[in-house]
């Protein structure tokens, strides 16, 4: 990392980021990026992409929408899945 101590981290661009990761891992790291990415998009009901998502400040999510996120992120599980239920259930 000394090599690197005198570039300007905080003001790089994307690309200029990815230059300094060494070839034969950037499409390892693109495809990561990508799925994280992933996460941040809301699908529509026909499979369209929404022009909402979670980087759009402080709002509200629907429950569909914190359930896709949690899954896509990796989070969803029985635990959460249970509380889920019980949270959008219509008893009460």
């Amino acid at each position: 990392m000394d090599e690197h101590k005198d570039f300007d981290f905080k003001h790089a661009t994307s690309d200029q980021l990815r230059e300094l990761i060494p070839s034969a891992y950037r499409p390892i790291v693109d495809r990561k990026t990508e799925n994280i990415l992933k996460g941040f998009v809301l699908k529509g009901k026909n499979g369209s992409e929404s022009k909402n998502n979670v980087t759009d400040g402080a709002s509200f999510i629907s429950a569909k929408f914190a359930k896709q996120l949690l899954k896509s992120q990796g989070a969803w599980n029985h635990k959460i899945a249970k509380a889920f239920d019980r949270l959008t259930s219509d008893k009460k």
